[in-house]
């Protein structure tokens, strides 16, 4: 299981990635989380232990994140349609969990929906994303400038193309993996993501790392 040290680590790489006036909490699913509220609970409805944990995890890190913006104590329901977290007015948000055989992952962010339209984050364990898996989430033109990267770099950024795919279709609500199109920009950790499927063309920028075999990866627009 990731120690402490290195999760203060991955919580140091989310601080790095988010713009500023993007809050972030995150941790590992061990140990014990306060309770959901009646109202969450409600909304969630029945489930297994281990997703109980992470919803518990989750939330409990959403608080926290929103307890940077001066918010306190707030219920953050399920969206029974959609399965998206029901942030507090003004606020955009993201929750993700990430687990893998030995090793965990949890983080939220939060932050004003004056300044930020769209908001969203993913975490993914990397181990088993073989390259021949890649054409199952990747576009050709993806797979093209990936090839381009040198071998070292390639499975990195494939896994970082996946966690943005991923944060992309939580900010929207929209879009698959293969709608979501994500191009290298000017440097290893920027990207940027556009859907031409959707009604309304939607571009996102997205930061992305891949620390430990966990790409983290966020994507947002600002509020005009």
């Amino acid at each position: 299981m990731i120690n402490d040290i290195t999760q203060s680590a991955l919580l140091e790489c989310w601080k790095n990635l988010i713009p500023a006036g993007v809050f972030v909490s995150a941790g590992t699913l061990a140990g014990d989380f306060p309770p959901l509220t009646k109202q969450e609970i409600i909304s969630i409805g029945t489930v297994n232990g281990m997703r109980m944990r992470e919803l518990e995890a989750g939330r409990m890190h959403a608080r926290q994140a929103l307890e940077k913006m001066g918010i306190d104590h707030v219920d953050i329901p399920k969206n029974k349609l959609t399965g998206a977290p029901i942030w507090p007015m003004q606020v955009v948000g993201s929750i993700a969990h990430s687990l893998s055989v030995n090793n965990s992952h949890v983080a939220a962010v939060v932050a004003n929906s004056k300044q930020f339209h769209l908001l969203g984050i993913d975490a993914e364990w990397c181990e088993q994303l073989y390259p021949n898996m890649w054409n199952q989430f990747l576009t050709s033109q993806e797979l093209y400038w990936i090839s381009e990267a040198p071998m070292a770099e390639r499975n990195s950024l494939a896994c970082k193309a996946w966690a943005l795919k991923e944060a992309a279709i939580k900010a929207t609500g929209k879009g698959d993996m293969m709608t979501w199109i994500v191009s290298s920009a000017s440097t290893s950790l920027t990207f940027k993501l556009h859907n031409d499927t959707l009604s309304e063309k939607t571009a996102l920028q997205g930061s992305a790392v891949c620390r430990q075999s966990l790409a983290l990866a966020v994507v947002y627009t600002y509020t005009n």
